[in-house]
């Protein structure tokens, strides 16, 4: 899936730059040396046709990275969900991608007071019990990675929390899972 993406991305990356080589080139003596400085990086940013190709290339591999600031915010309302951080099915390996979000958290808990619960559901496929091993060993997998990056372990409990706290809902599916920071409720019992 991710190399039909990047594929994809590629082909729309090379229309662009076609179209900015077309709109530069004029005809006549010297419009191929035009058209081709025109397909260069450079030339598409000459052009003014580089702010679309990177916004494009930039949206089809990946979506932005978190701020400290939108952090703070989901934090202060209660509840972050930490977008980018995924882990392999069936393992506890973490996806490459991760860093950015445990770098933004630091600098967002350094910011806050209180106390936050690290949550991660336990998934379940259909009709099956929740897998609570991975769950727990994630935990205790991303409380490590946590606290290398910089937070505090009395500032993140770690706990297996009822998903999203509404005890009617489902666990989620393999590969669903959202890990969540969630401010410290006064029922919970790590």
């Amino acid at each position: 899936v991710q190399a039909m993406a990047q594929a994809q991305a590629m082909s729309q990356a090379t229309a662009v730059a076609a179209t900015a080589a077309a709109q530069v080139a004029a005809p006549g003596v010297g419009s191929l040396a035009k058209g081709l400085a025109a397909a260069t990086p450079i030339g598409m940013l000459a052009s003014g046709a580089a702010p679309l190709a990177f916004k494009k290339l930039g949206g089809l591999f990946g979506s932005k990275p978190p701020s400290k600031e939108g952090m703070i915010k989901d934090l202060a309302k209660g509840r972050l969900v930490l977008k980018h951080v995924k882990f392999l099915a069936s393992s506890d390996a973490l996806e490459d991608g991760y860093e950015a979000d445990f770098e933004a958290l630091a600098g967002a808990l350094g910011a806050m007071e209180g106390q936050f619960v690290l949550n991660l559901p336990p998934e379940a496929a259909d009709k099956s019990p929740p897998d609570t091993v991975m769950a727990k060993r994630r935990l205790e997998k991303l409380s490590a990675r946590l606290q290398v990056a910089g937070i505090a372990p009395d500032r993140l409990a770690v706990g297996n929390y009822p998903p999203g706290l509404d005890p009617k809902k489902k666990f989620p599916k393999p590969g669903d899972v959202d890990v969540e920071i969630l401010r410290m409720p006064k029922d919970f019992k790590p």
